[in-house]
């Protein structure tokens, strides 16, 4: 028995690219709302502005016009480094282990870390910086 194509074949329930604009919307909006010189983990971001799938969110992440929106805002989206989380950054964060003066025992005392903790940020801080 053959089938006319129309009765075959069914549309599709969502268009991609409009839950992807919706996503990079929110982001930029959560972007603006956030307080300068603040990060905030990409995990706790995606949670509030409710972008669960990953698929959409690498297709956020990979559209080079979102990009422009949040620059003008000051804000970025920093990817994983070692153990530390992707965030989402507005403005300029410090590490405060890397540039509160004081001995590695101090800083480390006052900050709640280890002492090679302390070091490594300095010794990275001091490397970026040239």
């Amino acid at each position: 028995m053959i089938v006319p194509w129309e009765r075959a074949s069914r549309k599709r329930g969502a268009e991609l690219p409009v839950i992807r604009n919706a996503v990079a919307a929110a982001l930029v909006a959560y972007a603006g709302r956030m307080r300068r010189n603040t990060a905030e983990p990409v995990a706790k971001v995606r949670a509030k502005i409710k972008a669960t799938g990953d698929s959409t969110w690498k297709r956020v992440m990979a559209d080079a016009t979102l990009h422009a929106a949040p620059a003008a805002l000051d804000a970025r989206v920093e990817s994983r480094v070692g153990a530390r989380p992707s965030r989402l950054i507005r403005g300029v964060v410090i590490d405060p282990a890397a540039t509160m003066p004081g001995t590695l025992t101090e800083v480390a005392a006052a900050l709640g870390l280890s002492r090679g903790t302390v070091w490594r940020r300095r010794k990275g801080w001091r490397e970026r910086s040239r």
